[in-house]
């Protein structure tokens, strides 16, 4: 697949996510300003609890979907018996022991949540498997209406309940609203068979690397989950609330940035596997394009966080300025190792995947424990170190299974991260001088224009082929 056929591609899912993350943008301002940070805890530890089974229905058991080179159908009814069963058995769980969860955790409320959120296990079982197909046939456009949809509805869901009852349930009916909605429509466009057969043998083809991609999976979401478990129970749900609104922020950030890329590419690894100069051609050109536009808006970021935190959510929000900012710089390293673990994904390694994974989760939980007890600032400082060491893993990965050596690796980066300090640098400046005399949108605003003048002016100036080719894509992207 060449450059512009990728950047075909992920525009449709960078579409997608836009959309979905400008209506998430607009329900979690009114949800921000009228919920409190206790809410936002309360709704992010049902969240957390539910993240490790969610990982281990849906996502990394359906990719083999997307990877294996001959799929049948009797594998699609396999892995949709397989799913849907662990989902009623977790969901049965959940209901069972959200008394004691709620009396351990002390939130009462978690007691009713928790059941009624586990509905989602069971949506996300069957709209994984349909989602894995449309992945599969590259059908990025149904995708990206799906995402549009499923936000837009469950953005008017939290809104008007906010505005009527103005309490946690909220958020509650937003996430499940979104869910129901992304289910019927990815089951109605992929026209997935309601065949819950399990065919051994069948299933047993697929046995290897989904073992691998779903322990990969869980162990990633055991990652997620550890700071902001960690941080509820040691250090309550407000402090849970703030950590939970920040993360958020920074995965609507990734998901507009970061995933379009990644999501296009892990197919476009998987089909390029048996063809190693290939796939280091779209290494090369997804990192191109991630370093390009992600770098600058995350450097952005950093700079603008003190004036967009209280825009987005009021001034009850500005304890999680500075965890914002760390959560950015974070967002520069996922940005390439995101890539590099769809291609080690695509070419059939999972297993090194879930090594790179077991590994940072282990510095994760050794590095909070330490750390907590000082501030939520020092857990961010932890996950951002986490995340430099899985880029240096996945990196070594990378250069050993495609013989792409570090240098090739981390030179299409350099240009984008050096006009990315230039902009950091002039913007601050910028910001702290004249912005600091204008109202909070107008220097908002200026400073966002200021930012994007600077860094074309730094690119045109270092390489200006590259600007050429940023706005080629960019404008690609708009038509």
């Amino acid at each position: 697949m060449s450059i512009t056929e990728l950047t075909k591609s992920a525009a449709w899912v960078t579409l997608g996510h836009l959309v979905a993350t400008l209506g998430s943008f607009a329900s979690l301002m009114v949800l921000a300003r009228i919920l409190s940070p206790h809410d936002f805890g309360l709704y992010g530890l049902a969240l957390l609890i539910l993240m490790v089974p969610e990982s281990l229905i849906g996502g990394q058991l359906q990719e083999v979907l997307v990877q294996f080179k001959d799929i049948r159908r009797k594998h699609i009814s396999s892995m949709l018996f397989i799913s849907t069963a662990l989902s009623i058995i977790f969901c049965v769980f959940f209901v069972l022991t959200a008394p004691i969860i709620a009396h351990y955790s002390g939130e009462p409320q978690i007691a009713l949540i928790l059941p009624i959120m586990s509905a989602m296990l069971i949506m996300h079982s069957l709209g994984s498997t349909a989602a894995s197909i449309l992945i599969r046939n590259m059908d990025f456009a149904r995708i990206t209406l799906v995402d549009i949809v499923g936000t837009l509805v469950a953005a008017a869901v939290g809104i008007t309940w906010v505005l009527i009852y103005g309490d946690v349930w909220a958020l509650v009916w937003m996430e499940l609203s979104r869910r129901a909605v992304r289910l019927v429509m990815f089951l109605w466009f992929s026209r997935l068979p309601m065949d819950f057969r399990f065919f051994k043998t069948d299933a047993m083809e697929l046995y290897d690397y989904t073992r691998k991609a779903v322990s990969a999976g869980v162990v990633t979401s055991i990652q997620r989950v550890l700071p902001g478990m960690l941080i509820g129970f040691g250090l309550g749900t407000v402090a849970l609330g703030y950590y939970n609104i920040v993360m958020r922020l920074l995965e609507q950030a990734i998901s507009v940035l970061v995933d379009p890329l990644s999501n296009v590419s892990f197919p476009v690894f998987a089909k390029a596997q048996a063809d190693m100069a290939a796939v280091r051609a779209q290494l090369k050109n997804a990192v191109y394009l991630a370093a390009l536009i992600a770098c600058p808006a995350f450097a952005g970021g950093i700079v603008a966080a003190p004036t967009l935190v209280p825009i987005l959510y009021g001034d009850q929000w500005l304890p999680v300025i500075p965890l914002a900012q760390i959560a950015f710089l974070t967002g520069i390293t996922l940005t390439i190792s995101g890539i590099n673990i769809a291609l080690l994904n695509g070419i059939g390694y999972p297993g090194r995947v879930l090594r790179i994974i077991i590994i940072t989760t282990l510095l994760t939980l050794i590095g909070v424990l330490a750390v907590m007890h000082i501030s939520i600032e020092a857990v961010m400082l932890v996950i951002l170190a986490k995340t430099l060491v899985a880029w240096a893993l996945s990196a070594r990965d990378v250069k050993r299974f495609t013989q792409y050596n570090y240098t090739e690796q981390i030179r299409p980066m350099l240009v984008p991260l050096a006009a990315s300090l230039v902009m950091l640098v002039l913007t601050q400046i910028f910001y702290t001088t004249i912005g600091a005399s204008l109202q909070p949108i107008v220097r908002l605003l200026a400073t966002v224009g200021f930012g994007i003048v600077i860094y074309a002016g730094t690119l045109l100036i270092i390489k200006p082929s590259l600007l050429r080719m940023a706005m080629d894509q960019v404008s690609k992207r708009l038509s």
